[in-house]
């Protein structure tokens, strides 16, 4: 039997996003304002996805793992804070392209922000790569499948419905068949749930 993998189809589903992301942020035409608010919206959905993700795995995977291997988690949780340091400066370069009235420098500007986002792609990479590496065998090493089904409860159990849609509508385009029934799945628990 295949063990629960708390990290792969997730990662599957963000690197989707963010490839997706940096695409978009190289054919925007950033001296065009609605170009540029439409890209925002699309930014905005993902960053709050990879932000949440981010929670589940600092509130609820690594202290897991930490309670039996004691500073288990330090590098990939420093790598964190990391990432969430290129989520806030996109953010700000995204404000300041939107508030931008040259059209010239708005495009300079939005060059920069395809440069940023590449970066963090580069750096959120390896990360995930880590993570299900790792990490993740470690996790299966120390704790039972009744354990990791407990953390895969916690975290389904804090998914809103909106991230939940977010993460099908993603997963459409990164999962095989099989991986996407699961997603659908979770996503439909998660709705139910909302629901009652």
């Amino acid at each position: 039997m295949e063990r629960d993998d708390l990290y792969t189809l997730i990662h599957k589903v963000l690197r989707k996003g963010l490839f997706d992301l940096c695409v978009r942020a190289g054919t925007t035409d950033y001296g065009d304002p609605a170009a540029v608010k439409e890209l925002d919206a699309a930014w905005h959905r993902f960053d709050l996805f990879l932000r949440s993700h981010s929670a589940h795995e600092r509130d609820l995977i690594h202290p897991a793992l930490g309670a039996l291997d004691p500073g288990g988690t330090e590098v990939v949780d420093a790598e964190h804070d990391r990432v969430h340091e290129l989520l806030d400066r996109v953010e700000a370069q995204l404000a300041a392209i939107a508030a931008e009235q040259d059209a010239t420098v708005a495009r300079r500007r939005g060059l920069e922000l395809y440069r940023a986002l590449n970066r963090l792609a580069g750096t959120a990479l390896p990360h995930f790569d880590a993570e299900e590496t790792e990490l993740m065998p470690r996790l299966w090493a120390l704790l039972s499948d009744a354990q990791i089904a407990a953390i895969r409860g916690a975290i389904m159990g804090s998914i809103r419905p909106e991230e939940a849609a977010y993460t099908v509508e993603l997963a459409a385009g990164a999962l095989n068949p099989q991986e996407l029934e699961m997603i659908r799945a979770n996503a439909a628990a998660v709705e139910l749930a909302a629901s009652n």
